[in-house]
């Protein structure tokens, strides 16, 4: 999937993954939800989750014309500098962040895990 795309629990979950963590996917209340250490994780609509990668990484916020667009700006003083667009500031710098991470692909078809029952 082309990272430029990524959106919702799929981008929390290559955004963690970028951050070294280990998430998975699952359906909380019929809703995909990414999950780190068993605790929801979503940093592509929690400023205080993202707060911390932002200033870590140096992500670069602006509002464009009719999207936000973000750069990790240890990239974008580079030649191959990438910006992202995204609805949302937040939804724009996790795509970053994935981008400078990652590459601009990721793979498919991540599959939510069903909670154990005991």
């Amino acid at each position: 999937m082309n990272t430029a795309d990524l959106s919702g629990a799929e981008l929390d979950y290559w955004t963690a993954r970028a951050d070294g963590k280990h998430p998975v996917i699952s359906s909380l209340a019929g809703k995909l939800v990414c999950l780190v250490d068993g605790l929801p994780y979503a940093p592509s609509s929690n400023w205080q989750q993202a707060g911390l990668l932002i200033e870590r990484e140096k992500i670069m916020i602006a509002r464009g014309r009719n999207h936000w667009i973000a750069g990790v700006s240890d990239f974008v003083d580079r030649d191959a500098a990438r910006i992202c667009k995204g609805p949302t500031a937040l939804t724009a710098a996790m795509r970053a962040l994935v981008q400078a991470k990652c590459g601009d692909f990721v793979v498919e078809g991540i599959q939510a895990s069903r909670p154990s029952r005991a």
